[in-house]
């Protein structure tokens, strides 16, 4: 008996209204082995339906008994419990039936039931326990310790000097569990190998079995059971803002520490005047809270360190991520003047003053934003106020880091629209990318505070466990099969598939799906030119049978 010819039927003769032994004889026809129970919505019925699809090894299941709603839902979870999904479980109400119309009835219900979805083949494949993380992040660091303490081997890969990508986040330090500590435990580890400086050159595979070759005088390839990438991001250049050339007045968030070590920067304390400095966060930098909790932060340390008096502009505070909102309660109790504004209201005006800082009690301020409101009636005209400034500190605009964008491509991992790894598919939540076996985590995926990193270390641990397991992988899925005869090499197949899941059998020399990649989405099959592709249970002769069948059905 094959997988798909593993149908059967259970029968209910608790209502006593349905002469079972005629819908037994009609479904012998069908080619459905069938079973009766004198009460199949008791405890006793519902062991009895767990028993006959486990001991038959029924692929499909057809229920004929009283279809009430609460009923099919308890069949229904009994079924999924033994593996039959709803789809291939099906329910034919016997209540108040008219006898003469049965047998019909019944043929109908059996070549729906051979027209349902095809039931997947499992398969055990043997892969390696091995993973390797690429990127030296806070998120990357996380990720690694979590997968050794749960019995993997790690290998972490970086282009930069470990620990520069962690310590280089925007918000790197404000957990408890920051990088020097991370970094320390990853040094510590047994089960985490570290190659860094050093870069992928070339990557081969699938899910369970990547191979990756690194650089060196050697270049060593090993192979990996799954890939995590975290890269980090990094921060967008600015030439301008509102039309004025950045430099000494006009300095990105990031450069905050530099800005402030330099007397000639910033104002000390003790200077003539308290500098009047503002730290903004312009929309394009608002995609998530970093930007606005790292000018938050270095407002608050402009606080703590300078004579100014201090600004924070931002169209939007996103605080939601842990410690935001008390930090910015914090900005507000220690005098930081917090301002909403409206982007398309704001200009940016730079005077003609000296560059020299050596007495600043004699000198104008150099910047002036300007704000400009609606009209309001008997106001006599515009409402309109400025800002004079001395430095303004504009919020960093986030991208992926040079690494991601090169790994992305090496990899063939597709970027959503604003650049970052994934491509806003829910299916691949919480880490997972259009490629199976390979993750994305981290600021890699979306700029990401370090406790959001800490979570997306434990969703990528969880996702590597699930995939490797103990290093038996189980394909349950239905997936593509190349009929190698009828393939041209045409190569559409290979340009279609989102998954990355076909190559080229040089054994065959035609194009080969590889089943632990397929997600069985069915457009390589769509595609095909040729017609030299079908999906698990979906072959032109099945649909055909299917057809036919309805076709006697309905005419009889």
């Amino acid at each position: 008996m094959t997988t798909h010819e593993r149908r059967g039927a259970i029968l209910c003769s608790c209502c006593g209204q349905i002469e079972l032994d005629a819908v037994q004889e009609t479904l012998r026809t069908c080619g459905i082995a069938s079973w009766q129970h004198d009460q199949l919505c008791s405890d006793d019925g519902m062991d009895f339906l767990a028993d006959r699809i486990s001991s038959a090894s029924l692929c499909r299941l057809l229920i004929c008994a009283c279809a009430d709603e609460d009923k099919v839902s308890a069949w229904q979870k009994t079924a999924r419990v033994e593996g039959l999904q709803p789809a291939v479980t099906s329910v034919l109400g016997m209540r108040d039936r008219d006898p003469a119309s049965l047998p019909r009835e019944v043929r109908v219900a059996a070549a729906y039931q051979q027209c349902a979805l095809p039931v997947a083949v499992q398969d055990a494949i043997s892969v390696s326990r091995d993973v390797l993380v690429l990127g030296g992040s806070i998120s990357g660091l996380r990720t690694a310790l979590q997968l050794a303490e749960g019995g993997y081997r790690v290998t972490i890969a970086d282009e930069e000097k470990l620990g520069d990508r962690a310590t280089g986040h925007p918000l790197a330090g404000l957990d408890e569990d920051g990088p020097e500590m991370l970094l320390e435990r990853v040094r510590e580890c047994e089960d985490i190998y570290v190659r860094a400086p050093t870069r992928v050159l070339r990557a081969d595979g699938q899910v369970g079995s990547f191979y990756v070759t690194f650089s060196g005088q050697n270049g060593e390839t090993e192979e990996f059971g799954a890939l995590v990438l975290a890269t980090g991001c990094a921060a967008a250049g600015r030439e301008k803002f509102l039309g004025v050339a950045t430099g000494a007045e006009i300095v990105p968030v990031g450069h905050f520490a530099a800005a402030v070590s330099r007397e000639e920067a910033l104002s000390v304390p003790g200077a003539g005047r308290p500098h009047q400095l503002a730290f903004i966060v312009p929309p394009d930098a608002a995609r998530t809270e970093v930007p606005f909790l790292a000018a938050a932060r270095a407002a608050r340390e402009a606080g703590r360190l300078l004579n100014a008096e201090i600004y924070l502009l931002c169209n939007d505070a996103k605080v939601a991520a842990p410690g935001g909102e008390r930090m910015y309660r914090d900005l507000r109790d220690r005098g930081v003047t917090v301002i909403r504004f409206d982007a398309d209201s704001m200009t940016l005006e730079e005077a003609e003053v000296p560059r020299s800082y050596t007495d600043p009690a004699a000198m104008d301020h150099p910047l002036t934003l300007r704000f400009t409101g609606e009209v309001l009636e008997g106001a006599g005209g515009d409402t309109a106020w400025e800002l004079a400034l001395d430095r303004l500190f504009v919020a960093d605009r986030l991208q992926l880091s040079e690494m991601g964008v090169r790994l992305a491509d090496l990899l063939q991992v597709r970027r959503a629209d604003d650049g970052f790894l994934g491509d806003d598919n829910v299916y691949q939540l919480p880490a997972g990318t259009n490629r199976p076996g390979i993750l994305a985590v981290g600021s890699a995926r979306r700029p990401a505070t370090p406790a959001a990193a800490s979570t997306d270390a434990a969703n990528a641990a969880s996702s590597v466990q699930k995939l490797l397991g103990e290093g038996v992988m189980s394909v349950d899925h239905i997936a593509a099969v190349v009929q190698s005869e009828e393939c041209v090499l045409c190569l559409t197949c290979i340009r279609s598939c989102p998954h990355v899941a076909i190559s080229i059998s040089a054994e065959d020399d035609a194009a080969k799906v590889h089943r632990e990649a397929c997600r069985g989405c069915g457009i390589c099959a769509g595609e095909c030119p040729a017609d030299a592709i079908q999906l698990e249970g979906y072959a032109d002769d099945s649909f055909a049978a299917a057809l036919d069948a309805m076709r006697g059905v309905q005419s009889s």
